[in-house]
């Protein structure tokens, strides 16, 4: 699952614990401009990454932020979750299954997180660590891209 991979395949079994949920790969309904963040709460360079992807969903407010971990257990990472408060002010998943990670993030050979994926119309248009200078840079694309076509 490289830069280039439609994600066709609905991927509808995540267990949100913040924000409205999203349906990864829904063809009748693509989020127009989605960000993928695998993470987890022991991963100290995610934890870093946590206030900047706020920042980075306040600066772009038609971009939906999905930050997904395969942590199995849902109360832990509620109470991450709202333990961060206004830091982590984007939409969070549980990957239970790990039905997302089979999907995404192993197809892609991705070694380790935080790793994003930043998707157009389920469309995988850029991968890399969110706190690299490109990750802003091709999110802007992408949501020029996407306003040019709206």
């Amino acid at each position: 699952m490289s830069v280039g991979t439609v994600i066709s395949k609905p991927i509808s079994d995540l267990n949100f614990v913040k924000g409205d949920p999203v349906c990864i790969g829904d063809s009748s309904n693509p989020v127009p401009v989605l960000v993928i963040e695998f993470w987890a709460t022991w991963c100290p360079p995610c934890r870093t990454s946590i206030p900047h992807l706020t920042k980075v969903q306040e600066k772009f407010k038609n971009v939906t932020i999905l930050g997904v971990t395969s942590e199995k257990d849902v109360n832990k990472i509620t109470e991450f979750v709202n333990g961060m408060g206004d830091q982590m002010n984007y939409t969070v998943a549980v990957d239970v299954n790990e039905t997302a990670k089979s999907a995404i993030f192993t197809p892609s050979g991705a070694q380790g997180i935080p790793r994003a994926y930043i998707l157009i119309k389920n469309k995988i248009v850029w991968s890399g660590h969110p706190m690299d200078d490109a990750f802003e840079t091709e999110l802007q694309k992408a949501v020029e891209q996407v306003d040019s076509t709206a």
